[in-house]
C-alpha cells in the first residue's frame, strides 16, 4: 500500500467473526434475554426520534446520568464509541513517538495496537503462573520503565484475574503516568475503582454497557476522571461520536439497572458451576471475576464445540493454547457441559 506509513505496514486488521447462530460464547457478550421493558421503551422512542438532526454532540443527558450513578460531577463523565475509542484517545493525546505503556500479559490484544498506532511501545508484565496479577512484578515494572501511561484490566481479559481496590490504589501512587483502569467486566467482579477517582488526578476508569448491560451492538463506553483529564480527551474526540440511538438505550440502561441484575446474578452463579463441571472434566480452569473462563487443555475446545454449533474463542499466550469461554445462560452452559462430557466418554473408549 503506497500511502500507508512505513511503520503501520505490518500491521493486522481486528478480525472478529460475526456470528448469529447457534450457542455464542466467544465474544464475552450476555447472552440473556434483553429485557422487555428496554424493548418497549425503544419502540416507542424510535416514533420520535429526531434521526434528521445530528445528535447531542457531548451527550449531556447520559452523562449527567451517569455523574448521578457514581456521585461525580458531570463534566467527569465522557463517552465514547466503546470503551475502545476512548482508550485511543487517551494514547493518542498523551503519548509521543516512542513512549511506553506498561500492561499485564496476556491482556486486552488493542492495548498493544492501539499503542502501536499512536507511536508508542508497550511493555509487558507478565501475570503469575496461575494467570493471577503480580502486583510486586507490576510496581517493579512501573520502577523500572518508567511509563508514560500505564493499562490495568480488572478483571482481567482474556484471563479473569482482579485486583482489588487497595491494591489497585499501590499502583496508582506508585507512579506520576497515567493510569487507564478497564473495567470492561467489573460488573461481574462487584466492585468499582472510580471513588479512586476522586484522590487521584492520574486516574482514569473505562467503563462499557457491551458487556453486564447486553449493549454490545449500540457500541457505548464511558469513562470517568477529573475534570482536566475529560477536557483533555474532549479536545480530540471527534464531534457527534455517539449516536443518538446508542445515547437513549445506554439512557435508559443507566438508569433502569436492577433490570439486568438478575441476569449479571445467573452469570455470577453459572460461573461457578461452569468451573466445578470442567475441572471434574480434567481442563485446568483459572480462577475468574469475570463473564468468561481462561481455560487450558490440550484437547481442541474449539473444533469439538464448533461441530455443535458452540463458538468459543481460541487464543495462545507463550506458545501455548487456550481457550476463552463466555458464560452463557445456564441452558447454553449446561449444553456445552453435555457436549464436552460426551467427548470425555468417546475419548475414554477410545484409550
Amino acid at each position: 500500500m503506497p500511502f500507508m506509513k512505513q511503520n503501520l505496514a505490518g500491521l493486522e486488521a481486528y478480525k472478529a467473526p460475526y456470528i448469529t447462530t447457534g450457542i455464542k460464547l466467544d465474544a464475552n457478550e450476555n447472552t440473556h434475554p434483553i429485557p422487555q421493558a428496554l424493548r418497549d421503551h425503544m419502540r416507542e422512542w424510535v416514533d420520535s426520534m429526531l434521526i434528521s438532526l445530528y445528535p447531542d454532540t457531548n451527550s449531556i443527558a447520559l452523562c449527567e446520568a451517569l455523574a448521578r450513578n457514581y456521585e461525580v460531577p458531570s463534566d467527569w463523565v465522557v463517552c465514547g464509541v466503546g470503551s475502545d475509542q476512548l482508550i485511543d484517545y487517551l494514547l493518542r493525546a498523551v503519548l509521543k513517538e516512542g513512549d511506553k505503556v506498561l500492561a499485564p500479559g496476556p491482556s486486552f490484544s488493542m492495548y498493544r495496537q492501539s499503542t502501536f498506532i499512536n507511536g508508542g511501545q508497550l511493555i509487558e508484565v507478565p501475570l503469575a503462573s496461575d494467570f493471577s496479577y503480580d502486583v510486586p512484578a507490576f510496581l517493579e515494572g512501573i520502577r523500572k520503565e518508567q511509563p508514560q501511561l500505564i493499562f490495568i484490566c480488572n478483571p482481567n481479559n482474556p484471563t479473569g484475574c482482579a485486583l482489588t481496590n487497595e491494591e489497585m490504589e499501590r499502583i496508582v501512587t506508585s507512579t506520576s503516568a497515567l493510569v487507564i483502569i478497564d473495567e470492561a467486566y467489573g460488573e461481574f467482579l462487584g466492585e468499582t475503582a472510580i471513588p479512586l477517582v476522586k484522590k487521584y488526578s492520574n486516574l482514569i476508569v473505562l467503563k462499557t454497557f457491551s458487556k453486564a448491560y447486553s449493549l454490545a451492538g449500540a457500541r457505548v463506553g464511558y469513562g470517568v476522571a477529573q475534570a482536566p483529564l475529560i477536557t483533555m480527551i474532549n479536545k480530540i474526540r471527534p464531534p457527534f461520536n455517539l449516536n443518538i440511538f446508542a445515547q437513549e438505550v445506554a439512557l435508559w440502561v443507566i438508569t433502569h439497572q436492577e433490570a439486568f441484575a438478575p441476569s449479571i446474578a445467573a452469570i455470577v452463579s453459572e460461573r461457578e458451576r461452569l468451573i466445578k463441571a470442567l475441572k471434574e472434566l480434567g481442563l485446568t480452569v483459572y480462577n475468574s471475576k469475570a463473564n468468561f473462563l481462561w481455560v487450558e487443555t490440550p484437547l481442541a475446545l474449539d473444533e469439538i464445540l464448533t461441530k455443535e454449533e458452540i463458538f468459543i474463542k481460541k487464543m495462545g499466550y507463550n506458545g501455548k493454547p487456550y481457550f476463552r469461554i463466555s458464560i452463557g445462560t445456564p441452558k447454553e452452559n449446561t449444553l456445552l457441559i453435555n457436549v464436552l462430557k460426551k467427548e470425555a466418554r468417546v475419548c475414554a473408549q477410545q484409550a
